[in-house]
């Protein structure tokens, strides 16, 4: 009965070129990687919004207003300039999205702190903040999440008082964007 096995030294050939083949294999895959990298690099990874051509309605911010004084949750009444909707990149009309910006931090609201009032105004809700002097405006918002600067509100400067179930901004369960 003649021998099934392979020789030794035919062994050691078929699994250098096995080791040959996926080598050539993961070189390709290599390479094709680091081009698609260079390509969306290069390309800035996908369409572009041009900020000039974008038109962004004026928003009104009608609550709170300058000086105020606030205690427990507060609340946003704006008039966007437009009809707005939930949508898959926040509350807004699409390419744009609604943002408040509060002290220099962007927060953008969820699913269900924004309620349509009559005409074109909104009620935003938001968690109660730590006491302080705030300084907030209404900003449009690209799908990058970066504030165009035409468009935004009015700032106004308000103070909340203590109150119960303070938030601290930092610690908020709002969507902080930076």
């Amino acid at each position: 009965m003649p021998s099934t096995s392979t020789p030794p030294e035919t062994a050691a050939h078929t699994d250098d070129l096995g080791e040959r083949r996926r080598n050539v294999v993961y070189g390709a895959l290599a390479t094709v990687l680091i081009a698609a990298a260079l390509f969306l690099l290069v390309a800035g990874g996908g369409p572009s919004v041009d900020l000039d051509s974008l038109d962004a309605p004026p928003l009104t911010l009608e609550a709170p207003v300058d000086g105020s004084v606030h205690h427990g949750p507060l609340e946003i009444v704006f008039d966007p300039g437009t009809h707005i909707r939930q949508g898959p990149r926040g509350w807004g009309e699409e390419p744009l999205h609604i943002h408040l910006v509060m002290n220099r931090r962007e927060y953008m609201p969820g699913r269900h702190d924004v309620t349509p009032l009559e005409r074109r105004r909104y009620r935003w809700e938001l968690p109660p903040f730590s006491p302080g002097e705030y300084r907030i405006q209404l900003v449009w918002a690209t799908e990058d999440h970066g504030s165009i600067p035409h468009g935004a509100s009015e700032e106004v400067t308000i103070r909340i008082v203590d109150g119960p179930g303070e938030v601290d901004p930092a610690s908020s369960p709002l969507t902080p964007h930076h």
